[in-house]
C-alpha cells in the first residue's frame, strides 16, 4: 500500500503547525508531493477538523466558518516560529527544511494547499447560495401569486443591488444548481 495524503488535524488557530515535529510532518509531505509528481496521485496535505476534512465535505456538512478562520490563521502563520521540546530535534528540523528550500518555501506549500482547499468550499458555498435563492425567490413568488412584488420588487437581484444583470448571470446560475432539481430566476 501507497501513501495517499497527510491528513494534518487542526482547529482555528492551527496549533499543530507551531510545533517542530508537525512541521516535520509538513515537510515529508511536501517530499512526497514532489515526489511523485506525474506518478500516481499523491492528494497532499489534507486540512482536518472536528467537523471534517476542508473542501471535502459533502454539501451540508461543510462549514465555512471553520474554512475561512482557519485559512486566515495560515496566511499570517510563520513556520519559522515553530517550536520544539528537545533543542537538538527543533535543530535537525529546520536543517532539513532549509536542504527543501526553507521555512518560506513550507509556509509556501502550506497555503498552497489551503487555496486549493478554498476553491472548493467557494464553489460549494457559491452552488448552495444559488439553490438557497431559489428556493426563496419560489417561495416567495408562491405566496404573492407569483409576480414577485412580495419581494418589494419584481427587479432581479443584481439590478436591485446596483450591479447590470448579464447573460451571464443566467448561465452561472443554471451551471451551478444543474443537477440539484432547481430552477435559476
Amino acid at each position: 500500500p501507497s501513501c495517499e495524503a497527510t491528513c494534518m488535524v487542526l482547529d482555528e488557530q492551527a496549533l499543530p503547525l507551531t510545533r517542530s515535529w508537525c512541521l516535520f510532518e509538513v515537510l515529508q509531505t511536501y517530499k512526497l508531493s514532489k515526489q511523485t509528481e506525474g506518478q500516481h496521485k499523491f492528494a497532499g496535505l489534507f486540512f482536518c477538523t472536528k467537523e471534517g476534512v476542508i473542501g471535502a465535505q459533502q454539501e451540508d456538512e461543510l462549514v465555512f466558518d471553520v474554512s475561512i478562520a482557519l485559512a486566515r490563521r495560515l496566511a499570517n502563520l510563520d513556520v519559522a516560529d515553530a517550536t520544539a521540546s528537545s533543542p537538538a530535534d527543533h535543530a535537525m528540523i529546520v536543517k532539513l527544511v532549509s536542504e527543501e528550500g526553507g521555512m518560506d518555501q513550507m509556509n509556501a506549500f502550506i497555503r498552497s494547499e489551503m487555496l486549493d482547499d478554498l476553491s472548493k468550499v467557494q464553489a460549494v458555498f457559491s452552488d448552495q447560495m444559488v439553490v438557497v435563492r431559489s428556493s426563496l425567490k419560489g417561495d416567495a413568488m408562491q405566496s404573492d401569486g407569483g409576480d414577485g412584488s412580495a419581494l418589494g420588487s419584481s427587479m432581479p437581484e443584481a439590478e436591485a443591488e446596483g450591479a447590470p444583470r448579464t447573460d451571464d448571470d443566467d448561465d452561472a446560475a443554471s451551471k451551478t444548481s444543474a443537477g440539484r432539481g432547481v430552477w435559476a430566476l
